[in-house]
């Protein structure tokens, strides 16, 4: 009797595992840029984004492409998980693996966002640039 109920609690427990297995998404796009240089797509977080000028968001949500001749660089991030994000891409222009900032914090490389900046020059806020997903996510262009 023990092991027909401990096999049924078993069967219970994996049932209710299956149904708190968490949804993933792909998020993907271009970033245009005329250069070879290393451009750097990072998928922020509401966690990581505070710090998006100092810190890289972890390997799944950071990806290293380089512009085609035709200045086009693909990214694919695959296995997101629902929720809000930002996508910023950044020039690696001296090839250190980050963004180079001033003294006051004001980036030295080039950046762009997924969406268009509403206050250009005064920073970039999680509010102006999060984008839901809760489905997969393409065609998405960074210019």
């Amino acid at each position: 009797m023990k092991k027909v109920i401990l096999f049924f609690v078993g069967v219970a427990l994996s049932m209710t595992s299956v149904g708190f297995a968490q949804e993933t998404f792909t998020v993907a796009g271009e970033v245009m840029y005329s250069t070879d240089a290393n451009i750097y797509v990072c998928l922020h977080t509401v966690q990581t984004f505070p710090d998006w000028k100092k810190t890289l968001p972890p390997g799944s949500f950071t990806q290293t492409v380089k512009a085609s001749p035709s200045g086009k660089a693909d990214f694919n991030f695959k296995d997101v998980p629902r929720g809000e994000y930002v996508i910023i891409a950044f020039v690696d222009q001296n090839g250190n693996g980050r963004l180079d900032c001033d003294t006051w914090g004001f980036p030295q490389e080039a950046y762009w966002t997924y969406k268009e900046n509403p206050m250009p020059g005064f920073g970039t806020n999680w509010y102006d640039q999060k984008f839901q997903v809760n489905e997969s996510v393409s065609g998405i262009v960074i210019r």
